[in-house]
């Protein structure tokens, strides 16, 4: 059987769920697929560098929330007073979803909004994460960096970064 209710100005539920069945959804601004509201979900994840695992954290910690495809990555992340150096470029592992590896996706982003003691002199640092890939890849520029890659040189003990990043996972 079919229900259809119908509210005039606004409903108010008190205690309760609201529970919508599979396949049926709430549409936003419209019925088409792209207005459909699905798959919320809010979460921690811990960024760990990829390489280097003798390194100690003082604070590692990161918050996501993803929408649909769509995934917003939030973290802070403080290397301790043993940093396990090396020569390979460090990276940033630990994201929450990979990210989609179609060639129609764009490719992840982000931003620091803050870094401290780090062992080369630079001016900003962005995010990127690569298809198919769970990591992020650093990026400086000014001082000793001219856009590349932030390698191993750059990161040392006490360093910390603490950022966003965000980007498209397939499912």
């Amino acid at each position: 059987s079919s229900t259809t209710l119908t509210v005039a100005d606004g409903l108010t539920l008190t205690d309760g769920d609201i529970t919508v069945p599979s396949p049926h959804g709430i549409f936003i601004g419209g019925s088409g697929t792209a207005n459909k509201l699905e798959d919320y979900e809010e979460g921690t994840w811990t960024p760990a560098l990829s390489s280097g695992n003798s390194s100690t954290y003082d604070n590692a910690h990161g918050r996501y929330t993803k929408i649909g495809r769509f995934v917003a990555c939030h973290f802070t992340f403080e290397i301790g007073s043993t940093f396990a150096g090396g020569t390979t470029q460090y990276l940033i592992a630990g994201l929450p979803f990979t990210r989609a590896d179609g060639t129609s996706d764009p490719s992840g982003s982000g931003f620091a909004h803050f870094f401290n003691n780090l062992s080369t002199n630079t001016n900003s640092l962005t995010m990127r994460v690569d298809s198919g890939q769970s990591v992020m890849y650093l990026s400086g520029t000014g001082g000793d960096h001219t856009g590349l890659n932030v390698n191993h040189n750059c990161l040392q003990a006490q360093s910390d970064v603490y950022g966003s990043v965000f980007y498209y996972t397939n499912t």
